[in-house]
């Protein structure tokens, strides 16, 4: 697939803007955006890297008191960039500032499988109790939506966390 021909054209003017303010956070948050979705489309992990780049550009020059949730979304964002490459320690560390942020998820669907995520990032860094909490309430979000595919997984994923931190 090619990336739609706007992509090109949107990166082209906010790279324009950045060469005359290169302090505008949320022109480094789209341009991850854009380098995300580009990953996506082309499979390319150094689209990701790039996205990363930007995502804590971003981060950086955000006013995170003012932008409380503008600061959510670049962690989350940066969580699922280094999941995708499979840094589960990095993605881990953003998913734990995203969950203790506070910030309420504005999609349930988007809260489950964040919770998922952060839950299998926490497993694979052996953060079992972490993991065994946001497995089972990732089971209690999709149960409540109606989606019961993913129970059974998270229920195993549960009871693994579990085993690993020497509880059964």
């Amino acid at each position: 697939l090619d990336p739609p021909g706007h992509f090109g054209d949107a990166a082209d003017a906010i790279e324009q803007a950045l060469s005359v303010n290169s302090q505008l956070a949320f022109a480094h948050q789209t341009l991850g955006w854009l380098h995300e979705q580009w990953a996506k489309i082309k499979d390319d992990q150094e689209e990701l890297h790039l996205a990363a780049e930007r995502y804590q550009a971003a981060l950086s020059l955000l006013d995170t008191r003012n932008e409380p949730r503008c600061e959510a979304d670049l962690l989350l964002n940066l969580g699922n960039v280094h999941y995708s490459l499979g840094d589960y320690r990095q993605a881990h560390a953003f998913y734990r500032r995203r969950h203790q942020s506070g910030q309420e998820f504005l999609h349930p669907e988007r809260h489950a499988v964040f919770l998922e995520q952060f839950g299998r990032s926490a497993l694979l860094t052996g953060n079992f109790e972490e993991a065994e909490h946001s497995f089972s309430t990732a089971a209690g979000l999709y149960s409540k939506l109606g989606k019961h595919a993913r129970i059974p997984w998270l229920v195993a994923s549960r009871a693994a966390a579990c085993q690993l931190d020497g509880r059964f």
